[in-house]
């Protein structure tokens, strides 16, 4: 049973209010320790459970109001006002990195190493460097058996996203700084085995798994206004087809060979085809133009966009379905407030297509929330540590991981366990 979880929300797809004393009638259920206010309908437990007709495994046997250590016991519900409540156990572990200053991350599907980029700034969420400091741009290697940072090497400068290519042995960095260039790695050693400039400010990539493309978006200023089709075997560009400026996160439909493009300043979807190069079709993500993080579901064959706008958490921080058959929105969170003063928003996230939980990392928090994209209902939060940037997942391994843009660590969740508490 998980009955700290349970019962300390009670609440997880509906609004929550915490109940006062006041509230609370003393008009007993048949189980004595459920204290049942007839007017709210709130529930609050009593302490007293001297009842013998309880029968739960993580309560002492001789039922005084003790629990056992077991059970990690904390108050679930971050924030009443919204009904999304904190997880009390994802098995969370901090793990050290070299620095500050993580942007994106990628899992190695075979090996399990994880693979971050750390960019030498460290302001995402405060808008302030820390101090002084300025750090190395360079690519980090964590261990994924033991946890632990095993390489961290220097890459070209301002890196953003890496990605793996298992066909041809390398994780490429996405670097957006001076001179915009797609670095080659050793996925072992980190080594840099190559470098090409495509002409832009790379952010982000996607590959062709069943040929050698692979698509580029650049995003340094409004001038970026176009993606670059990339061939990787022959090393040279194929296309470099106009879009909407900022282009910024991009996912693939590996079954379709298609690559969907994020624009951050429109909010529009180009949907490139990895053959021939050419855009094949424009998706409208919804009214609030400023985008950020971006995952394709390919059993449900829907994009879930997130969204940002204004200056407060109040307007219009969500997520949105969009369905690539048919261009169609099929569902959105609605504005959701997690607990911080200060304005977040879904930043970079990743899906389990098979439980349909979708987790996304919060800027301006320390917070990763979790939504069922099945309901389109915020169900979880997972606190984590400060200014999370992205969040990758390892579902073979049964991980999720986060990194940090404040703080030298990532993250390192077990997905088993989140799932269970949601249940």
């Amino acid at each position: 049973m998980r009955v700290p979880f349970a019962i300390g929300c009670g609440c997880l797809f509906a609004a929550c209010s915490a109940p006062s004393a006041e509230q609370v009638n003393d008009t007993e259920t048949e189980d004595s320790n459920v204290l049942l206010d007839t007017d709210s309908g709130t529930v609050a437990v009593d302490t007293d459970l001297t009842d013998t007709d309880i029968v739960d495994t993580n309560l002492d046997t001789d039922m005084d109001t003790d629990v056992d250590t077991d059970v990690a016991w904390v108050d679930p519900c971050v924030d009443w006002s919204t009904g999304v409540c904190e997880i009390a156990d994802v098995g969370l572990e901090l793990i050290p990195v070299a620095t500050p200053g993580a942007n994106g991350l990628t899992v190695h599907p075979t090996t399990g190493d994880v693979y971050l980029v750390l960019n030498g700034a460290d302001f995402w969420c405060s808008g302030q460097p820390d101090g002084d400091a300025t750090y190395a741009e360079t690519l980090s290697i964590i261990d994924g058996s033991t946890a632990t940072e095993v390489a961290n090497v220097p890459t070209d400068p301002g890196p953003v996203w890496p990605i793996v290519d298992v066909a041809r042995d390398r994780v490429y960095v996405a670097a957006s700084g001076a001179g915009g260039t797609i670095v080659a790695h050793d996925p072992a050693t980190g080594s840099a085995l190559e470098t090409w400039n495509l002409g832009g400010r790379p952010h982000d990539m996607g590959l062709d798994v069943q040929g050698s493309t692979m698509v580029v978006s650049n995003t340094y200023d409004m001038s970026q206004t176009y993606v670059s089709v990339w061939d990787l075997d022959d090393e040279v560009e194929l296309s470099h087809p106009a879009v909407p400026g900022l282009p910024h996160k991009i996912v693939v439909d590996d079954d379709e060979r298609v690559a969907y493009v994020v624009s951050l300043g429109a909010g529009e979807i180009t949907a490139i085809d990895l053959v021939t190069g050419q855009v094949v079709d424009t998706l409208s993500s919804g009214d609030i133009p400023q985008t950020s993080g971006m995952v394709f579901s390919p059993s449900r064959r829907i994009l879930y966009v997130g969204k940002t706008a204004g200056t407060t958490p109040e307007e219009g921080n969500t997520l949105v379905a969009v369905d690539v058959d048919t261009g169609q929105i099929v569902g959105t969170t609605g504005t959701f407030l997690p607990n911080v003063s200060t304005p977040t928003r879904p930043w970079q996230m990743a899906l389990d297509d098979e439980t349909g939980l979708l987790y996304a990392a919060l800027a301006n928090s320390s917070s990763v929330i979790v939504v069922n994209v099945d309901t389109m209902t915020p169900v979880g939060l997972i606190e984590v540590d400060t200014c999370p940037w992205a969040v990758v997942l390892d579902v073979d391994r049964g991980y999720g991981y986060v990194s940090h843009n404040e703080a030298a660590t990532v993250a390192r969740f077990d997905l088993d366990k989140v799932t269970s508490a949601l249940e």
